[in-house]
Formats: C-alpha cells, structure tokens, sequence
C-alpha cells in the first residue's frame, strides 16, 4: 500500500523539463537586476550629506588634502577632514554629520543636540577647530588660515548660528571667491604657503 501510495504522489508531481526553460531570458533578469542595485546604490551614495558637502569642497578647491592628521606642539595629534586651498584662501574644515536641532554658542563649553524627546551632549566643536586651526596657522608664514565647522543638512540652528559654523547649504557661497570666477587660479603667495603646508603634513 506504502508503495503504491508513493506511486501515485509521484504520477500528480509533473516532471519538470530543465531543457524548456529559457535561460536567456534569466541571464536578461539578472543583469536587469544588478543594473537597478548598482543605480540604487549610486543615487544613494549622491543623496548622503557626507558625499554632497565632499563635492561641494572638491568643486571650489584648488587643491585639497583629507582627511589628513595635524602634529600639535604639544605632541597631541588632531584629526581633520579637509585642509584645502581656493583661489582665495586656506581653509581647515571639519564636517559634522548630526540629525536634529543643534544649540550651543561661540563661548559654550558643550553644546546640545536635540532629536525629539532625546538630548544629546557634546563638546563645543569650535574650540576644537581652533586648535586645529592655529596648528595649521604655525605650518605657515600667512597671514591668516580660515577654518570654519561644516554641519550636514540633516541637523539645524533654531538659534542664532555661531560664527565658524556654516551648513552644507552655505558651504559653496562660504569657499566661493568675491568677485572672481570659479577658475583654477594660482596665486603665488597662497601656494607658497600651501607647499609648507603640505610639507608638514608630510614630514608630520
């Protein structure tokens, strides 16, 4: 009976015909396939705050190095995302990646970051970014290295916005140079000071 039983189980599965399948039409589905994962990934990449500001810094650069660490004086060692130089100026920029509201001042010692019910602590990066900047300032003899802390889209200042802090919005406006078209100029004092730089860097 057991045989006969698994006979008929056997009669109502149909034999599947490997040959009958068309495989060209799997391999089209497939690479169909990787082609939308590979567009996904790519127009996700181009959405990331992180990828858009990158952008943003290589557009009105000069030349660029990042992220790069800066020897202190003191031995201690400060990471950077970007020192760069426009056909301007020096800039030392940091990129902060935060969600939510952001609130703090130029003489606070920690700043909140506020995601709905939640609060969040942390310290004053402009501080921070002076240290870095005036470590920048010993590499060189110009007058003057700009730095500024550049807060993704994601977060925002309810307040009053802190001088030093510019969103990625204003980031292009902020790097742009007064009265001169974005070209690839090379003032000669600025990368003399930019070859020390570099330099350093190097050696550090």
């Amino acid at each position: 009976m057991e045989a006969e039983c698994g006979g008929n189980m056997d009669a109502m599965i149909p034999e599947l015909d490997w040959h009958q399948l068309d495989w060209h039409l799997v391999a089209y589905g497939l690479v169909v396939l990787l082609l939308l994962l590979l567009i996904t990934r790519f127009l996700s990449r181009r959405r990331r705050p992180l990828a858009q500001i990158s952008r943003i810094v290589r557009k009105f650069s000069v030349e660029i190095r990042g992220p790069v660490i800066v020897p202190g004086i003191d031995g201690q060692q400060y990471s950077v995302d970007y020192v760069v130089m426009t056909p301007c100026a020096i800039w030392v920029l940091d990129v902060l990646d935060y969600e939510g509201m952001i609130f703090g001042g130029s003489q606070t010692d920690e700043w909140t970051q506020v995601i709905g019910r939640k609060s969040f602590r942390f310290t004053n990066p402009l501080y921070v970014m002076r240290d870095k900047r005036i470590q920048v300032q010993t590499m060189t003899d110009l007058e003057e290295i700009k730095s500024a802390v550049v807060f993704s889209r994601a977060s925002n200042f309810p307040k009053d916005r802190p001088g030093g802090i510019v969103q990625q919005e204003n980031l292009a406006q902020l790097l742009a140079c007064p009265g001169q078209e974005r070209k690839k100029q090379q003032n000669a004092h600025l990368q003399r000071a930019w070859d020390q730089i570099v330099t350093e860097l190097s050696i550090g």
